[in-house]
């Protein structure tokens, strides 16, 4: 067990929920444009798939009961029957996909040892495949609470959003890219040391 990594899940799990006023609602959707989702990403690229899980779970369990963390300071278990409801438990998904180590297949090999940092691809990659998984189960959910076709779903809930996320998605890989490899090192000292 990874004193340090608990330590820092607990810290993006308060990262995550003090985003919840940075939100910005638009009139052609309910979902609003959001940084949290951003910050599930980080989570699981920066801290793995285990520790990044856990740290949007402390998050989601800390809204069901009651907290005012999801977007616009909002809590309680009714937030996952709502509109969003699809894009929160994609939360927890992106960050056990963004967590996988693309680095094995897309790193690059540190001058100062054998362990392969993430390439820039790399972090791409992860990103892009966390904020997939935000939107399969959010536009899944949508369909089916407004019983609505895919089709209208993805004029609500995914071109509304496709520029702001793609930005938030490069954002998230330049930021893993540039701390990762200083994270990682941080994790693999000796504890107590």
């Amino acid at each position: 067990m990874n004193h340090r990594k608990i330590a820092f899940s607990a810290l993006f799990a308060a990262l995550t929920s003090s985003c919840a006023f940075l939100s910005l609602p638009i009139p052609v959707s309910p979902v609003p444009i959001v940084f949290q989702n951003m910050m599930a990403v980080l989570s699981g690229q920066i801290l793995g798939s285990l520790y990044g899980g856990l740290s949007v779970l402390i998050f989601l369990l800390a809204g069901a009961l009651g907290l005012p963390v999801f977007s616009g300071g909002g809590g309680g278990i009714a937030r996952f029957a709502s509109a969003t409801g699809g894009f929160l438990i994609g939360y927890f998904f992106a960050a056990i996909l963004a967590g996988l180590p693309f680095g094995r297949f897309f790193g690059a090999h540190s001058k100062s040892n054998s362990h392969r940092n993430p390439s820039f691809l790399a972090c791409v990659v992860s990103s892009s495949c966390g904020f997939i998984a935000i939107y399969v189960p959010g536009i899944m959910h949508y369909v089916r609470i407004f019983d609505v076709t895919v089709r209208q779903a993805l004029a609500v809930c995914f071109f509304p959003f496709a520029i702001p996320d793609l930005i938030k998605l490069v954002l998230s890989a330049i930021i893993t890219f540039r701390t990762k490899p200083a994270i990682d090192a941080v994790f693999a000292a000796k504890e107590g040391a």
